[in-house]
């Protein structure tokens, strides 16, 4: 690891696996994005006319959102990909054996 004032490649990193962010007043955590956020991210169009958002942000889950997380799951159970995860939601990121998956 090297230090660098590119700070938009390290607040990238930061986005990425976490960390916090220090200034004169304040140390605010940076956490990274969860199943939730990516869900949002993907089923929220706010390019939509406003009564069409809600419809939307329902009938996407249930058409491609909720599908893809089960085949993600089923994957991860597997063992046909790697799971990478931090215990307890923070520190080092560990590999999950694919037997972890069984209880979620």
């Amino acid at each position: 690891m090297g230090l660098t004032r590119d700070i938009q490649a390290v607040l990238s990193i930061a986005d990425e696996y976490g960390g916090w962010r220090v200034n004169e007043e304040a140390a605010t955590r940076i956490r990274p994005s969860t199943w939730d956020d990516v869900l949002v991210a993907h089923v929220i169009d706010e390019s939509l006319p406003k009564d069409e958002i809600a419809r939307e942000a329902v009938k996407r889950p249930e058409s491609f959102v909720i599908l893809a997380r089960q085949k993600i799951f089923y994957a991860l159970r597997s063992g046909a990909i790697d799971g990478w995860a931090r215990p307890n939601g923070s520190g080092d990121i560990a590999k999950i054996d694919a037997i972890q998956w069984a209880g979620l």
